[in-house]
C-alpha cells in the first residue's frame, strides 16, 4: 500500500468517526425525548420515507439531517442483518 493510500485510508477513517460520533449524539438525544422502536418496533418504511426527507432538508442546509440519514440506514441496516424483510418487499422495487 503507498503512503498515499494509507493517508487516504486515515482520512476516510477519521470521517467516519466523526460522523459517527454525530449519529450517537443525535441517538442519545432521540432516547432522552423518549424514541423507541429504533430496532424493528418503528416500521421500516416509514424509515425510508423519512429518508427521503431528510435528504431534502439536509440539501437545504441542515447539517443534523446528515447524521439522521445515517442513524435510519443503520436501523434498516441492522434490521436485515437480523433477518427482517427488505423494505420494500412486495411493492414491485425488488
Amino acid at each position: 500500500m503507498t503512503e498515499k493510500q494509507i493517508a487516504e485510508i486515515n482520512r476516510v477513517h477519521t470521517a467516519v468517526d466523526e460522523f459517527a460520533s454525530a449519529m450517537k449524539t443525535r441517538l442519545t438525544r432521540g432516547v432522552e425525548l423518549g424514541h423507541t422502536g429504533w430496532d424493528g418496533e418503528y416500521p421500516s418504511v416509514h424509515l425510508a420515507g423519512e429518508i427521503h426527507a431528510d435528504v431534502q432538508a439536509a440539501l437545504d442546509g441542515d447539517g443534523n439531517r446528515a447524521a439522521d440519514i445515517g442513524n435510519r440506514a443503520m436501523m434498516l441496516w441492522r434490521r436485515r442483518r437480523a433477518g427482517a424483510s427488505p423494505v420494500w418487499a412486495g411493492r414491485g422495487y425488488e
